[in-house]
């Protein structure tokens, strides 16, 4: 009993440390910084245009959210080079509990991207709708 015990705790450990390292790999390949709350509270203050993607990895609209995002990015990196994006994985602790006008808590947390320019929110936005997204970009 002990060892199936141990066994069960080291696979669980095994696959929370696997997640992790999988969830800070897909944040690099996107481009995506990962949450740190002093840097997008610098970036913002800087008045630069920031993204905060709030997302699950269980969540398949988060992720579907995400590539969408990556790809309006990578359309044309020459007008969205400055665009700093954090990530928060709401799974992941410590995290905000709120992010400019938007809570980060339970269901209603899943599939947003809160934009900020200039130093100030500019829209908050839950679709995957690239044309939307792009559109959201340019203010």
């Amino acid at each position: 009993m002990l060892k199936r015990f141990t066994a069960i705790f080291v696979f669980i450990l095994a696959t929370v440390g696997l997640s992790t390292n999988a969830q800070a790999r897909s944040d690099e390949i996107y481009g995506f910084m990962s949450w740190d709350a002093a840097a997008v509270q610098a970036a913002i203050v800087n008045g630069e245009q920031v993204v905060v993607n709030v997302w699950a990895e269980w969540c398949p609209s988060c992720r579907a959210q995400r590539k969408t995002l990556h790809a309006v990015l990578q359309q044309n990196p020459d007008a969205y080079a400055d665009v700093k994006v954090f990530a928060i994985n709401i799974d992941d602790r410590p995290r905000p509990q709120q992010v400019g006008s938007h809570r980060i808590s339970g269901s209603a947390a899943r599939t947003t991207l809160i934009f900020f320019n200039g130093g100030v929110e500019v829209a908050v936005y839950g679709g995957q709708q690239a044309g939307q997204i792009a559109d959201l970009l340019s203010f």
